[in-house]
């Protein structure tokens, strides 16, 4: 399986109340991260990107060794640490950390304008780790912890969380054997809504959360989506599941709007294309871009991310080299790109090309509010600020 990158694309923009218009240019801007203590990791290093109105968070993810000849989930895997820059002049706001972290760990921003932090933080009393809520302000004062659950020994257990586009609203989700616990709760308060626990069964899995619902599908997609159709399936939060008239599509785009992605086969090299569409939730088109190649397979190999007023969707795409390929593995060239699309226009905004992909295995796309620039981590050093055209 070819490798999945890191890059995290975030847009932020000034107030909406004045026309984009009339709003001056936001500078390009450049960060080098190793002047704030960044270290090349022994291992790779999981970095997420967030930002609000104002400012720009980025974590740093030390990864440590095993201590002996297998490491264990009661070792910590890394010490995290947060960087919180100015957005205008890339200046250090406020530096917080470490955290000692065992695995999976998330970075978000919120509509209030904090940032929130999801992990498993251990200590020598706790070596397996308590999966935690840390709720952060620009200042990295920390507003509110909240402890969801003790790993313990549960190796078959994996949490994950969603939000919604406005990022008003957040679903945890912690897969267990035997099923999914659920909890909904607010962005800005961590206050919980609902919780409950659904047993495997044949009912849709939550794969999307807007501030109205949630988006399922069945079966659950893969990160990276397949050519055959993958159902798709609503319900409010307290309403029942209902199958809807569209298939492949794997975001909210908005509360009444899903964004998705269709891939050729993986078989087409001589014109082979990665289709993006937007639709609202009665099949009527919001979007369509279609992204094509000669000689190369296009493929999604990300997760989609939208901006929060729903006008931009980022993505990255793969173009693998249709010169030598051994089993399912491609053996040729290939590269890797970064798309960012208006909703209004089908052609890109923005295309950046990620390089050193090897160092990125996993990808965290993030928006912020508007449309004026966005923030980028194109390696794992360097941040950058970007205008959009």
């Amino acid at each position: 399986m070819k490798s999945q990158l890191l890059a995290v694309v975030l847009f932020v923009t000034l107030s909406p109340a004045s026309p984009r218009a009339a709003q001056q240019r936001h500078p390009q801007l450049s960060v080098n991260l190793d002047q704030y203590g960044w270290k090349a990791p022994a291992f790779y290093a999981d970095e997420r990107v967030a930002a609000t109105d104002n400012y720009v968070a980025v974590t740093l993810d030390a990864k440590e060794p095993a201590t002996g000849p297998t490491t264990t989930p009661a070792e910590p895997k890394s010490k995290l640490s947060l960087l919180i820059f100015e957005a205008d002049n890339g200046k250090l706001n406020a530096k917080c950390g470490p955290w000692p972290v065992n695995g999976y760990f998330d970075l978000l921003p919120t509509a209030g304008g904090n940032f929130l932090l999801h992990l498993t933080l251990v200590s020598d009393a706790n070596p397996h780790g308590a999966e935690t809520l840390l709720l952060l302000s620009p200042a990295c004062t920390q507003l509110k912890q909240v402890t969801l659950r003790d790993q313990g020994n549960a190796k078959n257990r994996s949490g994950h969380i969603l939000q919604s586009p406005s990022r008003q609203t957040l679903l945890l989700i912690e897969e267990e054997e035997g099923g999914r616990a659920y909890e909904l709760r607010g962005s800005d308060t961590l206050d919980l809504k609902k919780q409950w626990f659904e047993p495997n069964s044949t009912a849709p899995i939550i794969i999307g959360v807007s501030d109205k619902g949630f988006l399922g599908t069945l079966p659950p997609p893969s990160v990276v989506s397949k050519t055959s159709p993958i159902a798709d399936y609503y319900r409010t939060f307290e309403g029942d599941w209902r199958l809807l008239n569209v298939s492949d599509y794997f975001s909210f785009l908005s509360d009444d709007a899903l964004v998705g992605t269709k891939d050729s086969a993986p078989e087409s090299w001589k014109v082979s294309a990665a289709q993006v569409a937007a639709v609202r939730l009665d099949g009527t088109p919001v979007f369509s871009a279609r992204v094509a190649r000669t000689g190369y397979h296009v493929e999604r190999s990300s997760e989609i991310s939208v901006s929060s007023d729903g006008k931009h969707v980022a993505l990255i795409l793969d173009f693998a080299g249709a010169g030598l390929v051994w089993g399912n593995l491609d053996m040729g060239p290939e590269h890797h790109f970064i798309y960012v699309w208006s909703v209004a226009r089908p052609s890109p905004c923005a295309k950046i090309e990620l390089r050193n992909w090897l160092d990125h295995p996993y990808l965290a796309l993030s928006f912020g509010p508007d449309d004026l620039w966005f923030a980028v981590l194109v390696e794992r050093s360097r941040l950058e600020i970007r205008p959009l055209p």
